[in-house]
């Protein structure tokens, strides 16, 4: 009885307010104001939150995905050293011992979880004590010998995908090539009409391992692909997203993309898992659609509340970010797309001379 009370109370307040309207627009603007500073709040709070907890390399700690990604950050600088133009130079003293220290103190770890990083690991090694010695960059033996001692210790097997570095792969002829880019952007819509048939596992690999090649920050390859294809699970993920009413649930498939957050540093990185997820969900949506799997990108503008909610449903980890929802299936024979027009180029490109 008293909340009904209160709410006639407050009716009537509210009521009599609106018959002012300069009063009202003032109570409005206010309300408007402490909403979306409230909303700011929680969404950078619970950022921070997340950010804080998962975003940091600890010597102490033990993760083996944020092992993994101070190994690639550490062998990868190597690598760019290996192909750095110019007069060769003693480069990598300080990268070379951060790589033998943590294949020392984690390598079965890393060995277990992810054989073929360790031996890319290995094989940058190689080819740096290769390079050391053959250029007789190290006169002072600051680091030659410790890297010699350390591969003569561990005799593992290089097979020629891990091989550092080698020569970039030859292109098409160029006006074949563009052509055929072109094409393929151009193919690249939106859909939101797909044939029921399930797409393959081989397919979607394989588009998988074509995104992989993708950039990301010191080659971490932070992203991950959740794949939802049972009809319930879909219908209940998709109700937390708010962008597929009325052709989501004709879609096959829905994947999640995320970015883990122990692959980086520290805050100084915090935009790069949504830099890194992009790049990746650009070139996983582009070798789909080579394969006639058509795409729609939903999105991920949720609430704190929610996002907790859905790493809960589908058991995705605290550091795991989510970055994207794209629907995907096999485009139907007859499809209709926006025709969604693109700005002109001269609103994009800007010359500074």
């Amino acid at each position: 009885m008293e909340l009904v009370e209160n709410k006639s109370f407050k009716a009537a307040i509210k009521k009599n307010i609106q018959a002012v309207p300069f009063v009202w627009n003032m109570y409005w603007g206010a309300k408007q104001q402490l909403l979306r500073i409230a909303i700011l709040l929680r969404g950078y709070g619970y950022d921070i939150r997340c950010t804080y907890k998962s975003m940091f390399w600890a010597p102490q700690q033990y993760d083996i995905r944020s092992i993994c990604a101070e190994l690639i950050f550490q062998y990868h600088k190597l690598e760019k050293g290996l192909v750095m133009p110019g007069e060769a130079r003693l480069f990598g003293l300080d990268p070379a011992n951060a790589t033998m220290n943590i294949l020392e103190k984690h390598g079965d770890a890393i060995l277990s979880a992810d054989a073929y990083l360790f031996r890319a690991a290995i094989a940058t090694l190689i080819a740096y004590r290769d390079k050391l010695v053959d250029f007789k960059l190290d006169a002072k033996d600051q680091i030659t010998s410790r890297v010699q001692r350390f591969l003569a210790a561990r005799q593992v097997a290089i097979t020629p995908e891990v091989i550092t570095p080698h020569a970039l792969p030859a292109l098409l002829a160029q006006t074949e090539t563009s052509a055929m880019f072109d094409n393929l952007v151009k193919a690249r819509r939106s859909v939101r009409a797909y044939k029921p048939d399930v797409v393959p596992q081989d397919i979607l690999r394989k588009a998988i391992e074509m995104a992989q090649l993708s950039p990301s920050a010191c080659n971490r390859q932070p992203s991950k692909v959740y794949l939802i294809s049972d009809a319930e699970k879909k219908a209940q993920f998709l109700s937390l997203q708010n962008g597929n009413r009325g052709f989501g649930h004709l879609a096959p498939h829905v994947a999640v993309l995320t970015t883990d957050e122990r692959c980086y540093f520290n805050a100084m990185e915090r935009h790069e898992p949504y830099i890194d997820s992009g790049m990746f969900a650009m070139s996983f949506i582009l070798a789909l659609r080579t394969f006639d799997v058509g795409t729609c990108c939903l999105n991920w503008c949720v609430t704190s509340k929610t996002d907790i909610q859905a790493h809960k449903m589908l058991n995705i980890a605290d550091s795991e970010r989510i970055s994207m929802v794209i629907l995907l299936g096999f485009i139907p024979d007859e499809c209709q797309v926006p025709r969604s027009a693109r700005r002109d180029v001269d609103n994009v490109l800007i010359n500074l001379g």
